[in-house]
């Protein structure tokens, strides 16, 4: 007797190959998925690591600072010390700052609280100006923050204006420190005239990134952040800032 084994009927078996093609090509494309997916986060990985390689950070001071290396050998590349303060009166301690800053090997910029009772912005300029000595500086910042300002919203944009005029005309070069809600309150969050300036914001999430910015006064990004206030450092209290070049 001979064993018989029948071949199963054509069309079970192209059932069967064709089950088998369809889990292969679904296999195959949960492969590339996964694949897709690591290939896109190493991609994140390397910009968001290239672009931490590329940040830098400074602090502003508002006081005598005496440790300028230590702040340098925290990492800090930028000091900007206040030249000008909020009741009229230029820092006596701008100079010293700005002079063992750039001894220490960092960048240097200035900033002006300025005093808006007394008017007369571009005298408030010239006084910071030259309290600031010879030491060359990147940016004179102009402080807009809810202190002393008019309630009158077209006065304050007047005042920021001529201010920053002065700066100009003086060859140096303006920006702006504020926040979204400062510039709301002060000069009105559509005011856009400052834009082409850059922009110093502040938010205080302890993050060095701009992640969280939302454009506002005409500025669709900023050139930098102080992202944490009244930190404790090298011997001081002073305010961390993040700035990508």
């Amino acid at each position: 007797f001979f064993l018989m084994i029948r071949r199963p009927p054509r069309s079970t078996l192209d059932r069967s190959s064709a089950a088998s093609d369809v889990y292969k090509r679904q296999y195959q494309r949960r492969v590339h998925g996964i694949l897709y997916c690591v290939m896109k986060a190493i991609i994140l990985i390397c910009i968001v690591l290239g672009y931490l390689a590329f940040a830098k950070k400074g602090v502003d001071i508002n006081e005598p600072w005496k440790d300028m290396g230590c702040l340098k050998k925290d990492g800090n590349e930028l000091v900007i010390p206040r030249c000008y303060r909020s009741y009229g009166k230029a820092d006596p301690d701008c100079k010293g700052n700005l002079e063992k800053a750039k001894g220490a090997g960092m960048a240097i910029d200035i900033y002006i609280f300025p005093c808006v009772k007394i008017g007369n912005p571009e005298k408030q300029v010239a006084e910071t100006i030259a309290n600031a000595g010879s030491e060359p500086y990147r940016y004179i910042w102009v402080d807009v923050e809810i202190y002393q300002w008019n309630k009158d919203k077209a006065a304050n944009r007047k005042f920021i204006s001529e201010m920053v005029a002065a700066i100009v005309k003086a060859g140096k070069k303006p920006g702006i420190y504020t926040s979204k809600n400062n510039w709301s309150e002060i000069v009105g969050v559509e005011w856009s005239e400052m834009s082409h300036h850059p922009l110093w914001y502040a938010h205080y999430d302890k993050t060095p990134s701009f992640k969280d910015f939302q454009p506002f006064g005409g500025w669709k990004a900023p050139a930098m952040k102080q992202y944490e206030g009244d930190v404790k450092l090298c011997g001081g209290v002073l305010d961390l800032n993040y700035f990508p070049q």
